[in-house]
């Protein structure tokens, strides 16, 4: 998981592998980005956060130091959980 920023939504934005890749408007994507919709809660916390979801159809957006959201789709709204890895804890 890389964090980066966007021009103009902010910090703390996560692009996050996908275990399994989805077909959306006819892009597979592999990697999505997230961060909290919650002032004051982080992707990573211990308790679940409500996430913008954004796709990515163009990956050269991320090569730039500060991407623009219209560079990105922002198709939904999730929730995210921080599993914990078996013999983590």
């Amino acid at each position: 998981m890389r964090q980066l920023a966007i021009a103009d939504w902010g910090n703390d934005w996560h692009l996050v592998a996908l275990d399994k890749p989805f077909v959306y408007g006819s892009v597979e994507h592999k990697e999505i980005l997230v961060r909290s919709r919650w002032q004051g809660h982080t992707l990573g916390d211990a308790e679940p956060t409500a996430v913008f979801i954004f796709l990515i159809p163009n990956p050269v957006a991320l090569r730039k130091p500060l991407p623009r959201a219209d560079e990105f789709e922002h198709v939904a709204w999730g929730m995210a959980t921080t599993l914990v890895a078996r013999g983590a804890a």
